[in-house]
């Protein structure tokens, strides 16, 4: 039978925010080993994950003279970057703004572009603010008399959308060019007191707690010796404070579902590696393809509910499902790699513009 490919030889992912690397694409680098069943990536990343929530109109009155100019003049090198590559304006040209924010930046490219001719012009505005509501007027505004502007609070949510039996996703990658914006996509998460001076085996998380697996991009698993309540605080505190944090015993997966491939990471320690062990295992055995999300996630129950009455290594256990900015833009990257058409990814990083095709 078919088995999934579950990450197996431990591979370190590097997606630092060097310029080029951040804005354009974070790309995974692997080492992996074969067996007669599957291959397995462990995808051992140790880098810092980034907020999702960025400048937009929230800018106006507020923002350094210099903050604004930089916007300008990010706006003005893409606009002519997409003129100089004389992308048709016959063809749809979709933008996807991903940690959008407030949209002022999106609204100076949209009037731009539509001086140059380019009037096929397809939003998809992707944040982790815009849940139960966020930003809802700062969306509405811009969504006004645009022709095709959806939003998404993930890219799970973006590439589960559908119109009839058409996906939105797949036409937009397929019907012309891609540009994806990555606007101050660096902004800063404060570590928690407790994760500034981590050993360095922790596993530092800095996500955004979804409850809702379907539009989540990862799942973490984390474990205390029995008796102990902390670990209950943590989604609520991720979520709350935006914090990111650092803790001894911890796993996180997710799905590269382009690639095939199953990612475990785990925290260096001897429980982390015992759930790790304990994950793979299970998805050898109930997987006979590449699992959803979703399914992963009920797998994830099993384990453990299992390691939990385990009277050799009993555990203390949390799981809560999460977006990580950092597995977004991987996903994004991969799922439009090979489409065919042009696709840019433009980032403004420090101030300056950064302009890469994959």
């Amino acid at each position: 039978m078919l088995m999934p490919n579950i990450n197996a030889a431990t591979a370190t992912a590097t997606a630092t925010a060097t310029a080029t690397a951040t804005a354009a694409h974070r790309q995974l680098t692997e080492k992996s080993t074969e067996n007669q069943d599957a291959r397995i990536r462990f995808a051992n990343r140790d880098d810092p994950l980034l907020n999702s929530r960025m400048g937009g109109l929230s800018l106006l009155g507020e923002a350094p003279i210099a903050a604004l100019k930089a916007r300008v003049e990010f706006v003005d090198k893409l606009i002519d970057f997409i003129v100089d590559k004389q992308w048709s304006a016959q063809r749809p040209l979709t933008l996807i703004s991903y940690g959008a924010g407030a949209l002022l930046t999106e609204h100076m490219i949209h009037e731009g572009l539509l001086k140059q001719g380019y009037s096929q012009l397809r939003w998809r505005l992707i944040d982790t603010a815009y849940a139960n509501g966020g930003l809802r007027e700062h969306r509405a505004n811009f969504i006004h008399g645009k022709a095709d502007a959806r939003a998404f609070t993930t890219e799970a949510a973006y590439f589960g959308k559908k119109v009839g039996q058409c996906q939105i996703a797949g036409a937009d990658k397929t019907d012309g060019a891609v540009i994806v914006l990555l606007i101050e996509s660096q902004a800063s998460i404060p570590a928690f007191s407790d994760s500034i001076n981590a050993k360095p085996d922790y596993m530092r998380i800095q996500c955004i707690p979804i409850p809702d697996v379907k539009k989540a991009n990862c799942i973490y698993l984390l474990a205390e010796a029995p008796g102990k309540r902390h670990l209950a605080e943590m989604p609520a505190m991720l979520k709350n404070r935006k914090v990111a944090i650092a803790l001894p015993d911890a796993v996180r997966c997710f799905i590269d579902d382009a690639g095939s491939n199953i990612y475990i990471k785990d925290s260096a320690s001897a429980n982390g590696k015992y759930m790790h062990e304990k994950i793979e295992s299970a998805i050898l055995k109930k997987a006979s393809c590449l699992p959803t999300l979703a399914q992963f996630d009920k797998i994830l129950e099993g384990v453990a509910k299992a390691m939990a009455q385990s009277h050799s290594h009993p555990l203390s256990l949390m799981k809560f499902s999460a977006f990580d900015y950092a597995i977004g833009l991987f996903h994004l990257e991969r799922y439009l790699a090979g489409s065919g058409n042009p696709v840019l990814f433009a980032a403004l990083e420090n101030g300056h513009a950064v302009l890469a095709m994959p």
